[in-house]
């Protein structure tokens, strides 16, 4: 005989199949060219539509900031979102309208770690040909 707890979990996971399932079935009607991939401007456009905006809403997930919504969306950053990337940004993204905000700042904080790693990098091969030239020209040493 099953526990209350066994219950609980199958029902749980139920609920997550049947999201899957919904979720793919969103992406292929937001993905108007049929290529799979899914553009802002299809996003977008699908938001326009209120089935869409009402499925992402019934999940916890604020559209009111769409930009944000596909950055977040778009991990790999190539400008288009995937069916696994829709899939898994929206399981990510449920619950508390606040989640958006803190998928956005964790996603600006590992560009900026990015970034600042490639400055960083920059900065010390410019400061190797700074010294390798100052040796070559001893009158331009202080």
């Amino acid at each position: 005989m099953l526990s209350a707890e066994d219950i609980a979990i199958m029902k749980q996971m139920q609920k997550h199949a049947k999201q899957l399932k919904s979720l793919r079935g969103v992406f292929k009607e937001i993905d108007n060219d049929q290529s799979n991939l899914v553009s802002l401007e299809e996003l977008k456009e699908a938001l326009k539509e209120k089935k869409l905006a009402s499925f992402l809403e019934s999940m916890d997930i604020s559209t009111q900031d769409i930009w944000t919504l596909f950055m977040v969306m778009d991990s790999d950053g190539s400008g288009d979102v995937t069916l696994e990337e829709f899939v898994t940004g929206c399981m990510q993204l449920q619950g508390p309208a606040q989640s958006i905000q803190l998928a956005r700042m964790r996603h600006e904080h590992l560009k900026t770690r990015s970034d600042l790693l490639h400055v960083g990098a920059e900065v010390k091969a410019i400061r190797a040909q700074l010294y390798d030239l100052l040796r070559g020209c001893p009158e331009l040493r202080l």
